[in-house]
């Protein structure tokens, strides 16, 4: 009678098997990599977004796309355990290299069997990277890794756990510190200067041979108005910019690219 009632209960569990079997694959995540995504093997890691790779479609060194990493040494920890199952999917955002030779992509490792999931989404999740954004990235992309990198500022995980690396607001004497470095800087702005030359200032106080600015050149405004920013729209909106911080007059953030710029207003709204 034993015997009967194990192999009742091994059928039923072969049954259920199969039925699972049968049901319909569900669609792949959102962040499932491209169907041409390039496959390869994770050689070894050779700096804090970066590694080596080899395979019959691509050999070489790949850099993460989209992301800078202000404590190398954290990312670079974080970067070998994400990648420690051996073999990634690559999805190049450029044609050719970069200077130092390097395929600049997007990367999935595997979570199990068929699936795959964004080391660039994992590394901001757990703070170990900044999100930056270069033209040819993909907005909706960027979009969704600044919410993550939103919820990994809140929770002070990784870097946003020191102050060092926190959002700086336009203090410009605080500002004049950090030149040279990159940061995030947050405030309202307080005027929009276009200039004659079509280059336009973005003021962040009454006086801009001191406060802190940001500046647009004319052969770039075109790329905001075709992300949707009205450049003089934003007099009196509170945004969060990204970029080097330069001395120039006061403190100042050439800004190249849209995908840099964050309209915290609307954000709350």
């Amino acid at each position: 009678m034993r015997n009967l009632s194990v192999w009742f209960v091994l059928v039923l569990a072969l049954s259920a098997g199969c039925s699972r079997a049968e049901e319909p694959r569900l669609e792949p995540p959102a962040d499932a990599p491209p169907a041409d995504a390039v496959v390869a093997g994770v050689e070894a890691v050779s700096g804090p977004l970066s590694f080596d790779v080899s395979g019959e479609r691509m050999n070489g060194e790949v850099r993460l796309a989209m992301l800078e990493a202000p404590d190398e040494t954290l990312s670079r920890t974080l970067l070998e355990a994400e990648l420690a199952a051996g073999r990634v999917r690559l999805d190049p955002v450029r044609e050719g290299p970069d200077r130092y030779g390097r395929t600049i992509a997007r990367v999935w490792r595997p979570i199990d069997e068929a699936g795959w999931v964004s080391v660039q989404a994992r590394l901001v999740s757990q703070g170990a990277a900044r999100v930056l954004a270069y033209p040819d990235n993909d907005p909706e992309e960027i979009t969704a890794l600044l919410a993550s990198e939103a919820e990994a500022r809140a929770a002070g995980a990784g870097i946003w756990g020191d102050p060092q690396y926190g959002v700086r607001d336009t203090n410009p004497d605080l500002l004049m510190q950090d030149a040279g470095g990159l940061h995030l800087v947050e405030g309202r702005v307080m005027s929009v200067a276009i200039l004659q030359s079509g280059r336009t200032y973005l003021n962040f106080g009454s006086d801009w041979r001191t406060d802190f600015t940001i500046r647009v050149e004319a052969e770039d405004v075109a790329g905001f108005e075709t992300a949707g920013y009205d450049l003089e729209a934003l007099e009196g909106r509170r945004v969060r910019v990204r970029g080097i911080i330069r001395r120039e007059n006061g403190p100042m953030i050439r800004l190249e690219n849209p995908l840099r710029l964050e309209r915290l207003d609307e954000m709350a709204d």
